[in-house]
């Protein structure tokens, strides 16, 4: 390829030669002087901002359970935070489906049902009762 200033530098086609041309291309009207990555040695595979099977992962707040609980807890929000999605999933479930039935009347004794339910789950996460001491994981709330 030769270079033609006459239509900017480009080769005859108006391209970088149709070779690619670029950034660590070979062309040396096209590689602005400079190399290319190439293999980079040690970073096959990674992806940075993910967490690693390697590290235990992360304590919840025993306090943001237990409130999430109390104030949220009809739609299994505290169970989602936890890691206990089949629960918080049917909580969801129940209070979507009772909202749904409050025109029959028999929504609201549902609605009801998972409220109680969640504040009763809320109060004994707060208060450290044996099985609301650790999340899905079995991590230890703090």
């Amino acid at each position: 390829m030769t270079h033609n200033p006459g239509n900017g530098g480009y080769g005859p086609d108006g391209f970088h030669g149709g070779q690619g041309g670029g950034y660590g291309s070979d062309d040396p009207y096209c590689s602005y002087g400079q190399q290319g990555y190439g293999d980079q040695a040690g970073y096959a595979g990674q992806q940075y901002g993910y967490a690693s099977k390697g590290f235990p992962p992360a304590p919840k707040s025993k306090v943001a359970a237990g409130l999430l609980g109390i104030f949220l807890g009809e739609y299994g929000v505290h169970n989602f935070y936890l890691g206990y999605k089949q629960r918080a999933i049917t909580q969801l479930v129940i209070t979507i489906i009772g909202y749904v039935t409050m025109i029959i009347l028999i929504g609201f004794l549902m609605v009801a049902v998972t409220a109680i339910w969640g504040l009763i789950e809320g109060i004994m996460i707060l208060a450290g009762a044996d099985s609301y001491q650790r999340d899905a994981d079995g991590v230890p709330l703090v």
